[in-house]
């Protein structure tokens, strides 16, 4: 019973292949041949991650390029910190120096207030010792009544009461100078050392945001490399006076202000490869395939994209439709720099009418 199974079986699988195959044929010939202008797996790499010799992907890269950049903006800040405590060590220096000058002039006027004082103590007391008035006695004998005495004791009293006082009030200002100028010393010395080590520390941060800026170039270049190596064949070298994808994509970041970032340039080449104007239509000097009338432009389609007759005339008008009120989600995303989904995200909401797209 068994290998008559068998033997029942195997015609039946035979030409249950035979039909699978007939069937298989017959659809790769009823199915229609792809148009000479189709987006090829080449050009859809644009749009994906594709891995390198060194199992480095597009993505990766531009991962640890955000991540560099973001240590960079920290550094920046830290520099910033550092200079705003040196910045606070000086002021406080300088308000010190400003009280040791005010209570230099204030030491300067006592002594000078003292000096007059004494001038004019002495100065009686030689008129007392001309005229024979050397003793109290004296000042006793000629009083003409007890009310001169008491005036002339009254005056000499006060005379000596406010050079007492100037004396003390030397002396108080004197040592306040002096803990002055010692705690000025003091904070000068701290000052310095603070200055020296802040100097240090800004020295340190700036090398290592050199490193950082040396780190982030290298992963740029890595990520060019990559858009470049996506690019349709004989467009990966710009030809002389002319553009290819990445660096019209450059050209028009830089002319539109915004920063050129690898999101930003990654998303300019998908948009571009999306459109197709110029390398892959007849839209001469208009990659984004823009409908601005320019002297001498003419329409290559019934949309009214046109065909321009120079890169500079294709960027102005380029410049002039996306400044035209309608697009401005596209140039704050662009401006922003860290996101070429978000990009791609504002051509695909505005009236462009560039097909949705994505950035990978």
């Amino acid at each position: 019973m068994r290998r008559r199974f068998h033997t029942l079986l195997a015609p039946r699988l035979a030409g249950l292949l035979a039909v699978l195959a007939l069937l298989t044929l017959a659809a790769a010939a009823a199915a229609p041949a792809e148009p000479s202008g189709a987006r090829t797996d080449e050009d859809a790499a644009v749009f994906s991650v594709v891995k390198k010799d060194d199992g480095d992907s597009l993505g990766e890269l531009q991962e640890e390029a955000k991540r560099v950049r973001a240590g960079m903006e920290r550094l920046r800040a830290e520099i910033d910190a550092v200079a705003v405590a040196y910045e606070a060590t000086r002021a406080e220096l300088d308000g010190v120096g400003r009280e040791l000058v005010e209570t230099r002039v204030e030491l300067a006027r006592t002594e000078s207030l003292l000096a007059a004082q004494t001038t004019v103590v002495a100065a009686h007391l030689t008129a007392m010792y001309k005229s024979g008035d050397a003793t109290w006695l004296d000042v006793l004998a000629r009083a003409g009544s007890f009310a001169d005495l008491e005036a002339d004791v009254r005056m000499l009293r006060r005379v000596m009461d406010e050079d007492q006082k100037a004396q003390l009030e030397l002396m108080r200002l004197t040592e306040a100078a002096e803990g002055l100028e010692s705690g000025l010393a003091g904070r000068r010395e701290r000052t310095l050392v603070l200055e020296a080590r802040l100097e240090e520390q800004r020295a340190t941060l700036d090398d290592a945001l050199a490193e950082r800026r040396a780190l982030l170039e290298g992963l740029t270049a890595r990520i060019e490399e990559i858009l470049v190596g996506r690019l349709p064949t004989g467009l990966a070298k710009a030809p002389k006076g002319g553009y290819n994808q990445l660096t019209w994509a450059k050209a028009l970041l830089k002319s539109l202000g915004a920063p050129l970032t690898t999101p930003n340039l990654a998303a300019m080449v998908a948009w571009e490869m999306a459109e197709g104007g110029h390398w892959n239509n007849s839209a001469h000097y208009n990659p984004l395939n823009t409908t601005w009338t320019m002297p001498g432009s003419t329409s290559m389609n019934s949309v009214g994209v046109k065909a321009y007759v120079s890169w500079q005339q294709g960027f102005k008008a380029t410049l002039n439709t996306l400044h035209n009120g309608y697009y401005d989600g596209i140039l704050k995303a662009l401006r922003r720099g860290d996101s070429a989904q978000a990009v791609a995200d504002a051509v695909a909401d505005s009236p462009w009418g560039t097909h949705a797209f994505t950035v990978r």
